[in-house]
């Protein structure tokens, strides 16, 4: 065995190019895989600790009686005892300044407690916490003062609320809105601001399911309004977008940092496997040897295995050491983007050994059935290098090329008798397309969704009264009503936005996607998103429960698929609405013509102060915006690994090309071939496959980019369609043709260097 292993240093020293690229690749597969694992996981059961550490409370609401006074009276406040296992108030406030909203906080003891993220409790009354992402933006330092309703507050910390991961102002809005609004946090509100709002927040016990949780929220519902009260701005754990868009997201980067490293093990591993298949077949009368001197067909085997297995070893250690190192910085694509708990970076060594049996799967059978499959030959026909002669395919007999001219025969023998190797760039140019075409095909899908929403939305105004209803006619634009609903389906729910529309409405422009014909809103109608999530069809009935109106659960067919973009979103026409609530309420408050909580125009209208406002082209730009910022870095990443890979790729290839042809190359030479038709006879196999493997990669992506970005932004209620632009493949094209380029002009010059000799010293061609 000690000459079966000396022999394997000799093997790695004569073919240290090869082994070290493919080494590389491998390191580098492993890197990205532990780096965004760790970074993912890390973010992930810091704010999963947070969320239990710091009691996030499974509802928030606040309470109203037929005055629109806020709260509960000391006398019915047992109600709330019999329903939840944890009640605290928790008191806030809006104060506008200059077009900037803080929302000032008195710190809870209980539920939704706050995390110091850096400086100190405030100690005196003018002291107060802030949130860091509006600090950053606003470029506020600890020991800074802020102006807080006209009196001036000094900085003592950042923290952050476990409800308020994504700071923004609406729950529904998940993008991070620190340039125009923050949290402050304080002892005493009062200090502040004389009026301030009483939310309650509550805890169920815990082990509760999806049905038992609905009939206890509903149950507490009867009881308050038996008193003379509703509940507004209800919001459930689940249907808070500032705490589930965040989990998604985070799920959906630890998704996306474990597919891209399995794309580049699965080139490693055919690119080794065509390595050591070339290099059995030169060692085919060692291997002989090896036979007649009494070695076994076993300990053959293990030596021909060490070489792929000691890479597969030290790439996933070097690889997962090297990752976990660089965990913090692959984290900040996500940490800017919220307002996270502190983080902390845990290696886990489950993590390599995942990536070691990917690695190992993806390597070691190949290179095993390449290996034993050389070693089924007899040691006599081993001894004679049977595997260097040409083997005569029946494709190639059945081609009957012996008419064609010189150059398209050997052209085409080449790739018959090499079609390995041929595939193995094939594949490669198909990976390394991919991964070129990807970062910036994630850009462009990204930007495309502004001319998508553009086309969707005629009206860009958006006010909306949120539970402060609106009654009769308004002359101010279009309008509509917007709930919150969770939607029931096989098992499946989803948090969804039900918004109900007029017959006639101009306003939202979306298209049937069976028929391309405009939806008609006198029909029931669901997004696409909503009904992928929901793994429904036209013609399905889904369970709708209500979360703010208080009507009873909904059942409706499916009637129509649409092609709206933004989120989980059902439509309902106004009618229905309006028929359900004259129901409901007719007798007490008298029946209804119309009913809407949003008003959306053109143009921006006046006397509207008590709305929130959202410009949706704005909206979806500053989207853009921070999910391009986000994935920059991770373009940045995929763009590097999708060069080298090419590079290692067609340099390997070639080198093999070359070392395969030695004999030809000479041949060619003693004929009179001058070195540029060398060049081209040898050479020019190749270009048919890689060119097809970069065309290939064009689908393949298109459908790659629109699940990484489904995955990426699925807490972000946006649904993006891929597209790549023909810029972005051109570059993508300019880059590999470069890469190719180069290496066919390397392997250029060393078919130059390659000696007539050459021809002399192999009789058996």
């Amino acid at each position: 065995m000690k000459l079966l292993f000396l022999k394997s240093l000799r093997t790695i020293r004569f073919n240290k190019i090869r082994y070290l690229g493919a080494l590389i690749l491998i390191i580098l597969s492993s890197a990205l895989f532990t780096a965004f694992r760790t970074s993912g996981y890390s973010i992930q059961k810091s704010l999963d600790d947070f969320w239990v550490n710091n009691s996030l409370a499974d509802v928030s609401f606040e309470v109203v009686n037929a005055q629109k006074t806020n709260g509960l009276d000391e006398s019915d406040k047992y109600i709330l005892e019999q329903y939840f296992d944890t009640v605290e108030q928790r008191y806030y406030m809006d104060i506008k300044t200059d077009g900037v909203t803080l929302r000032v906080f008195q710190k809870t003891d209980t539920l939704n407690t706050y995390q110091l993220l850096e400086g100190i409790v405030p100690k005196n009354q003018n002291e107060v916490l802030i949130d860091r992402s509006f600090a950053d933006y606003h470029n506020i330092s600890i020991g800074d003062t802020l102006s807080i309703n006209n009196k001036h507050a000094k900085v003592t910390g950042f923290f952050t609320l476990p409800d308020y991961i994504t700071v923004s102002y609406s729950e529904s809005n998940v993008i991070n809105q620190s340039d125009v609004f923050g949290l402050v946090l304080t002892s005493d509100i009062s200090n502040w601001t004389p009026t301030y709002k009483t939310e309650y927040l509550a805890k169920l016990q815990s082990g509760l399911n999806i049905e038992q949780k609905e009939k206890i929220f509903k149950d507490f519902n009867n009881a308050l309004m038996s008193k003379g009260y509703n509940t507004i701005n209800w919001l459930e754990r689940e249907l808070n977008g500032r705490t589930a868009g965040a989990k998604g997201d985070i799920s959906g980067f630890i998704q996306i940092g474990q597919i891209l490293p399995i794309f580049i093990l699965l080139v490693a591993s055919f690119m080794l496997a065509i390595i050591l298949n070339r290099q059995l077949i030169g060692e085919e009368n060692i291997m002989g040897t090896f036979y007649a001197l009494g070695y076994r067909k076993k300990e053959l085997l293990i030596h021909y295995m060490f070489l792929p297995f000691l890479l597969v070893s030290l790439g996933t250690i070097v690889g997962g050491l090297l990752g976990f190192s660089l965990a913090r910085a692959v984290s900040l694509i996500e940490i800017t983007r919220y307002n996270l708990p502190l983080i902390i970076y845990t290696y886990n060594p489950i993590d390599m050994l995942i990536i070691f049996s990917i690695a190992f799967l993806a390597i070691l059978p190949v290179t095993f059935f390449v290996t034993i499959h050389a070693l089924r030959q007899p040691p006599l026909n081993l001894m004679r290098g049977q595997g260097r002669r040409a083997k005569v395919s029946k494709i190639e007999k059945a081609a009957k090329i012996d008419k064609l001219n010189f150059r398209t025969k050997f052209f085409i023998r080449d790739i018959l008798r090499n079609f390995g190797r041929h595939f193995i760039l094939f594949l490669g140019m198909v990976i390394s397309g991919m991964l070129l075409m990807l970062g910036l095909g994630i850009l462009d899908s990204i930007n495309n969704i502004d001319t998508t929403i553009k086309n969707t939305y005629n009206y860009q105004h958006i006010y909306s009264y949120g539970s402060d209803i609106q009654y009769g006619k308004n002359s101010m634009g279009e309008n509509y009503f917007e709930s919150l609903a969770l939607v029931y389906n096989n098992d499946n729910y989803l948090k969804t936005s039900i918004r109900f529309m007029d017959r006639d409405s101009k306003s939202i422009m979306q298209n049937d996607r069976q028929t391309k014909k405009p939806v008609d809103y006198s029909k029931m109608a669901v997004s696409y998103s909503a009904a992928k999530h929901l793994n429904i069809n036209q013609g399905d009935t889904i369970k709708i429960i209500h979360k703010g109106l208080d009507f009873e659960d909904w059942e409706y067919k499916v009637e129509i698929t649409t092609d709206y973009v933004l989120g989980d979103v059902i439509f309902f026409p106004k009618e229905l609405l309006i028929e359900e609530y004259n129901k409901l309420y007719g007798e007490k408050i008298g029946n209804i013509d119309n009913i809407y909580n949003v008003v959306i125009s053109d143009k921006l209208l006046d006397g509207m102060q008590n709305t929130a406002y959202t410009d949706i082209y704005d909206y979806m730009m500053k989207t853009i915006d921070q999910v391009t910022g986000a994935l920059i870095a991770a373009i940045l990443i995929i763009g590097i690994s999708a060069i080298l890979v090419a590079i290692i790729l067609v340099h390997i290839v070639v080198d093999l090309i070359l070392e395969e042809n030695k004999y030809n190359i000479a041949l060619f030479k003693m004929f009179g071939y001058s070195s540029k038709q060398v060049n081209g006879l040898i050479l020019n196999g190749g270009i048919l496959f890689a060119a097809a493997g970069f065309i290939l990669s064009y689908p393949l992506d298109l459908w790659f980019v629109g699940y990484i970005l489904n995955q990426f932004t699925q807490g972000m209620n946006v649904l993006v369609n891929p597209y790549i632009s023909w810029l972005t493949a051109l570059i993508a094209f300019v880059v590999a043709g470069t890469v190719y380029g180069v290496s066919r002009l390397l392997a250029s010059k060393k078919i130059n260097k390659v000696p007539i000799g050459e021809a002399l010293k192999n009789n058996e061609q």
